[in-house]
């Protein structure tokens, strides 16, 4: 019978192999930009921090732009985890 797993455990290494969607992952580095964003705001005067969060943000900003192209390119060969139908997952 295939597919009917109990559990399935992988190593971490093989884990981080398994992609998310890429409108997934556009989505967290949409919110980790906005985040950037309203800490560089909050950062003051305090010229060394706001110099880490900016080169952050521009680093966050060219992680979406190669998301956007990728999604432009729309392949169906990949696997995602949200495909899977994972219902729990345990870390250890």
């Amino acid at each position: 019978m295939t597919g009917d797993w109990d559990a399935v455990i992988i190593s971490d290494s093989q884990f981080e192999k398994i992609p998310v969607r890429p409108e997934t992952e556009l989505k967290f580095q949409q919110e980790e930009l906005d985040n950037l964003k309203a800490s560089v705001e909050a950062s003051g005067d305090d010229k060394t921090t706001q110099k880490q969060l900016e080169k952050k943000v521009k680093n966050t900003e060219v992680k979406i732009l190669k998301l956007q192209d990728k999604l432009k390119e729309k392949s169906d060969k990949a696997v995602y985890f949200e495909d899977l139908g994972v219902d729990q997952m345990y870390v250890d």
